[in-house]
């Protein structure tokens, strides 16, 4: 048996298929020689994974390795057939900032003149790869002086530490 194909033994074929074969092979004499050989191929296997590193301290276990930071790591595993196997990761930090989506909301004062508004209020269905760890407002609270229009600014932290501001 062999992994992946094997090379004939005169060198002139490469098998890569389980089955029988035959080659010929020459001696110093020039006498011929035929070899039939009953061949199974065993497969290796190749994969390429990219995983999002979302916060850090984040770590996740990959082809039995602990993934702890971003980088390139690759795990050689061998099966029962004794072929190798060989998993590539590459782990990518999150760069990506939220994506905020804000409404306009109207506001009351109550019976003393005063409103507060939470950031859910004003959020609209905001998102990000990895998921948001906080939405804040600059502004929250708001009193008679404050009546007509009033921009409120809106910044969303994902679990990264990636932010954007509305």
């Amino acid at each position: 048996s062999a992994c992946d194909s094997m090379l004939s033994p005169s060198g002139s074929f490469v098998w890569n298929t389980t089955g029988i074969y035959t080659d010929t092979l020459l001696n110093t004499n020039g006498c011929d020689s035929i070899v039939t050989i009953d061949l199974t191929i065993n497969n290796s296997a190749f994969s390429v994974d990219t995983m999002m590193f979302c916060s850090s301290g984040n770590q996740f276990t990959n082809a039995g390795q602990l993934i702890t930071s971003a980088g390139v790591y690759t795990d050689t595993l061998s099966s029962a057939s004794g072929c190798d196997s060989i998993i590539t990761t590459h782990a990518i930090a999150d760069t990506t900032a939220p994506t905020l989506i804000t409404q306009n909301i109207t506001v009351y004062l109550d019976a003393n003149g005063l409103a507060t508004i939470a950031a859910n209020q004003i959020d609209n269905g905001s998102f990000d790869n990895c998921g948001i760890d906080s939405i804040s407002l600059d502004i929250a609270t708001f009193s008679c002086v404050d009546t007509g229009n009033n921009i409120v600014q809106v910044t969303a932290t994902d679990f990264s530490g990636n932010v954007s501001n509305s």
